[in-house]
């Protein structure tokens, strides 16, 4: 999915966020407690309340009911949800070195060309609670040397502060089953300046302030995309998936937006050779095979395509 985005008409405020926090670069406070307020979730677990009679009453909700429903970390409301990684690389999941040094094991520049072992990762992305059939969105926007397919960040050695994703990004809303939820990320329609953020937070000590992306001028002029991707499940297994791209800056802007749909790899290691297949057939949807399961899944929307 390719095009040009026309830029938006109003001045609304524009949010930017750090590893610690909120913060505003071009409007007033966000209204910290009118947000926490917003994604504040009260759960409860129905199973223990009861009435006088000793009988519990009727649930508050839908998604009271669907708690009740999905009392375990196994239950079929639970197998679906915002379990893939932001960032999967220099971790000690696939730190596969002698010293154990997982941040020049697998670093960030690794990570579009060779294969996870243990989990995956990506923006916005949903995947099953073992992590085999992920899905994610990639993003271009035809001046980056590189598809923003993860979260981009330092690794303890580069930051002057340590470790430090240089990204924007918000869960916006979301269930306790994840029978919902809104995820929020924030891509400039210049270049993202990666070499300039590594470069840059090295020099600077320990007693400076940390280059965030903000700070770059790289969203100046609003000039970027706020891509929405929100989830709702109709079943535990039926899942209905709307991305929604808005262009903040004064000018129309090309963007290519590419939905993923993979499998990790898990036949490349000698333990487990079954490999699962992606096709598309006729009609619409594409059937998905995984020789792990019987049941076959059905994915893609209506006419087979994205």
């Amino acid at each position: 999915m390719s095009g040009t985005l026309n830029a938006r008409a109003d001045n609304r405020p524009c949010w930017g966020a750090d590893s610690h926090g909120l913060h505003s670069f071009t409007g007033g406070s966000p209204g910290l407690p009118a947000l926490a307020a917003r994604l504040a979730i009260v759960t409860e677990d129905v199973s223990t309340r009861h009435t006088g009679a000793g009988e519990l009453p009727a649930p508050a909700s839908a998604e009271h009911a669907r708690l009740a429903d999905a009392p375990a970390a196994d239950s079929p409301w639970r197998l679906w949800g915002p379990y893939l990684a932001g960032r999967q690389w220099g971790t000690v999941r696939e730190d596969y070195s002698a010293a154990g040094d997982a941040w020049e094991a697998f670093p960030f520049e690794h990570a579009h060309t060779r294969a996870y072992r243990w989990g995956e990762d990506g923006i916005a992305g949903l995947t099953d609670r073992y992590g085999f059939l992920n899905l994610a969105i990639a993003l271009w926007n035809r001046r980056d040397d590189r598809l923003k397919e993860r979260l981009f960040g330092l690794t303890n050695p580069q930051g002057n502060h340590g470790e430090d994703v240089k990204e924007y990004w918000w869960h916006l809303d979301a269930t306790p089953t994840h029978a919902y939820g809104e995820f929020l990320y924030r891509y400039p329609q210049r270049a993202f300046p990666y070499a300039h953020l590594v470069a840059e937070n090295a020099r600077r000590c320990v007693g400076e302030d940390e280059l965030e992306l903000s700070d770059t001028g790289l969203l100046e002029e609003d000039r970027f995309f706020d891509v929405t991707v929100t989830h709702a499940k109709a079943s535990p297994v039926d899942i209905l998936i709307e991305i929604t791209v808005t262009n903040h800056g004064p000018d129309p802007a090309p963007l290519d937006l590419l939905p993923h749909l993979w499998f990790r790899n898990t036949w490349s290691w000698g333990r487990d050779d079954r490999v699962p297949r992606l096709g598309l057939a006729r009609g619409a949807a594409g059937p998905i095979r995984d020789p792990r399961r019987t049941q076959l899944s059905r994915a893609l929307p209506p006419g087979g395509r994205w």
